[in-house]
């Protein structure tokens, strides 16, 4: 509603507000290891042998995943129709808790969260993946922002990776980041027809 100016969002969010012709990308951060992208995994018990990537094998499926996330709710109807019935997480992490728990046959999480959490699920495999990469914590800024004005923040957020002060050295070890890059709309080239082909437009409500 225009109530703010800017925020970090998930690549589904921001890509909607993209659709929408609320918002622009400005910048993205780098993770220490050096990936600023993710994707969606999907994850089964190790005791599911059958599992396809088919819309005739899911439909009756009980899918747990977050909502308005390009690596849950989105790639999800992006497979089996925006009509699709979903458990819905409050975060990918406890979506696979709960496939974990055996109160969904099937999650859909982001790559960088099964990542990190897969050592403490040895019952759990990854059966399948998107194939395309969405932008990971982008700044998006409203358009009704003053250009000049965003400019000089961009300025600001690329500076930290070469800024050895004290107060840069604690956000980027706080946010384990090694810095902000450059991101447009083209970083969005995967994300925005995901979104498309599950329904979503300018007239996109939340």
């Amino acid at each position: 509603n225009g109530s703010i100016d800017g925020m970090f969002s998930g690549s589904g969010v921001a890509a909607i507000m993209i659709i929408k012709g609320l918002a622009y990308p400005l910048v993205r951060p780098v993770d220490k290891a050096g990936w600023s992208t993710y994707w969606a995994v999907v994850l089964v018990p190790k005791t599911n042998k059958d599992f396809e990537l088919t819309p005739k094998y899911m439909k009756n499926k009980k899918i747990i995943c977050c909502a308005l996330a390009s690596s849950g709710e989105f790639y999800c109807k992006s497979l089996l129709g925006k009509s699709q019935k979903l458990l819905i997480a409050g975060n990918h992490g406890n979506a696979i808790s709960a496939l974990n728990r055996n109160v969904a046959d099937i999650a859909i999480v982001k790559n960088r969260v099964w990542d990190q959490l897969k050592s403490k699920y040895p019952n759990l495999k990854k059966v399948a993946e998107d194939k395309g990469q969405n932008p990971n914590g982008t700044f998006i800024i409203s358009k009704k922002f003053p250009q000049e004005k965003a400019e000089k923040i961009k300025k600001i957020f690329l500076g930290i990776s070469n800024d050895q002060s004290i107060e840069a050295k604690k956000i980027k070890d706080a946010l384990n980041i090694s810095g902000y890059i450059i991101t447009t709309k083209k970083d969005f080239n995967h994300t925005i027809p995901l979104l498309k082909k599950t329904g979503v437009d300018t007239n996109f409500k939340f």
